[in-house]
């Protein structure tokens, strides 16, 4: 899809409006959050009435981040924090005992109805089922019940922290963040429920076209740098063969290099993702000879500017990748 078809697209699917009602906005709280795609999805349910501060920057990594005084103080003066949980941002946990008692941070890896993946083992997955022939949620992932999204120290979830790539864990994630601000903020709890009603609803209509355009490409075998997409591939039935690193800061050691080479031929993988965030000079080495092909996936939208559209864009230029390799 060009890009020209994406804006298009997400003009007539009412991304980047938010609701305006009527009258003077009462004023709105200071808002922070961890990561681009998070600050996306805050950004659509607060809409006009404010932005959300950033901490971790487009391009960077928020593995092992380390906050600069700026970021620091960003986090210090909001009176509420989203964040997708200690999984994904460690770092995060100590900085975040240090705010006023007074600031509401909210877990979103916690949000119920968030579906969780267990992270994959090996250079090669067992490929699951395909949904209609697999009734046990177990064997692909839980779902997290009722429970607080309210920060507990105490409360570390293990797995795959990449949750926001499974747009029904993005479209529960707006309900929580339209609640939490309702809490804080009740004056303006109707401008926020609609906003987050009206872009989980643009979010659902996106996930049923991408589901059509990935559908003539889910045969076809790939590998991917790290274990980072699997709420992706599990969302759209489109699985990855298996991994080049066994982690997003671990080098393969050369039995797996070998494996790896191995597999590559053996399984006839079609192509083999890099992340911007993580590029690997293995990568030409393990398919030469092959017929693979290079791609880059983004799970944090990179290249894209920050604000409401990044995470429909980011879903969007996760498909185009995967279709512009896979295709040929």
């Amino acid at each position: 899809m060009t890009n020209c078809r994406l804006a298009r697209l997400i003009s007539a699917l009412g991304f980047g409006l938010s609701f305006a009602g009527t009258g003077a906005l009462a004023e709105v709280p200071k808002v922070a959050t961890d990561i681009p795609p998070v600050h996306s999805l805050v950004s659509q349910v607060m809409g006009e009435m404010g932005e959300p501060d950033l901490i971790v920057s487009p391009g960077t990594t928020p593995h092992g981040f380390a906050m600069r005084p700026s970021q620091a103080r960003v986090l210090h003066s909001a009176e509420i924090v989203f964040h997708v949980g200690h999984g994904l941002t460690p770092w995060l946990e100590h900085a975040l005992r240090s705010v006023a008692k007074d600031t509401v941070v909210i877990t979103l890896s916690e949000s119920p109805g968030t579906l969780k993946h267990r992270f994959r083992s090996g250079p090669s997955f067992d490929p699951h089922p395909r949904k209609d022939e697999d009734n046990h949620q177990s064997e692909r992932g839980y779902v997290v019940t009722d429970q607080s999204t309210r920060h507990d120290k105490h409360n570390h979830e293990n797995g795959d922290p990449h949750m926001w790539l499974d747009p029904e864990n993005a479209r529960r994630w707006l309900d929580t963040i339209a609640a939490e601000l309702s809490e804080i903020d009740p004056e303006n709890a109707a401008r926020y429920r609609l906003n987050a009603q009206t872009r989980s609803a643009d979010l659902a209509h996106l996930t049923t076209i991408l589901a059509s355009q990935l559908s003539p490409v889910s045969d076809q075998p790939f590998l991917v740098l790290h274990d980072a997409f699997h709420y992706f591939e599990h969302r759209f039935e489109i699985e990855a063969t298996g991994t080049v690193s066994p982690g997003d800061t671990a080098s393969p050691g050369p039995a797996r290099i070998t494996r790896i080479r191995n597999i590559v031929r053996e399984r006839d993988i079609a192509c083999v993702f890099t992340e911007p965030q993580l590029r690997s000079s293995l990568v030409p080495a393990v398919i030469e000879g092959s017929r693979a092909r290079i791609g880059i996936l983004d799970p944090l939208g990179a290249s894209l500017r920050p604000g409401p559209d990044l995470y429909p864009q980011l879903l969007q230029k996760l498909a185009d990748s995967l279709v512009d390799c896979l295709g040929h």
